[in-house]
């Protein structure tokens, strides 16, 4: 799916890196987005922090700013990302269509992203993981569910399940890698 130009996307990359390793970075484009940004950076092929937002509320820029930020710095399951790693740093960026509605039977496993929740409880997988781990839509709902801190069956009942696709960016210029399959156990 095309959300964005390869151009903003090679732009939003360049922009991440200089917000995580504190190089002069502006922000040029102010206009509302109507796209979520997730990122999800890698230290010598490992994962080591992501964070995103599927509702955006600022520009683009700048939620691909804050996203990254807080990856690096403040993703409790990992340590800080320091300068001295910069060049062993690589950055997934996902760009999110805005979230809807869905119904469990209308979910296709690597197209859709989802996002469970139930009164302050909520989670999200990006469309990849699913694929990435074999798992069927049952699962990712159950894993969804189980990430938000809800019982693993708690979307049979009252959880609102939302949706949605994604176009992903890597650094591939820069590293003419692939992001790497994640070799560490499923997330919840």
């Amino acid at each position: 799916m095309k959300l964005i130009s390869e151009k903003k996307g090679t732009e939003l990359l360049t922009l991440a890196r200089a917000s995580i390793f504190n190089e002069k970075s502006r922000v040029l484009d102010t206009q509302l987005s109507p796209f979520g940004a997730f990122i999800t950076l890698f230290v010598n092929g490992k994962e080591r922090g992501c964070a995103g937002n599927p509702y955006p509320k600022s520009s683009l820029n700048r939620l691909v700013q804050e996203c990254a930020i807080f990856a690096a710095t403040k993703d409790p399951r990992f340590p800080k990302i320091n300068n001295n790693e910069s060049n062993d740093t690589d950055i997934l960026l996902s760009i999110l269509t805005y979230p809807k509605v869905i119904k469990p039977e209308e979910i296709i496993i690597g197209v859709h992203g989802l996002i469970v929740t139930q009164g302050s409880h909520s989670a999200l997988h990006l469309p990849h993981v699913a694929k990435e781990y074999g798992w069927d839509v049952e699962t990712l709902l159950q894993k969804t569910c189980l990430k938000g801190d809800l019982p693993k069956d708690a979307w049979k009942q009252d959880v609102e399940i939302s949706s949605f696709e994604t176009q992903r960016f890597f650094e591939e210029l820069r590293t003419k890698k692939i992001p790497p399959i994640r070799k560490i156990i499923p997330p919840i």
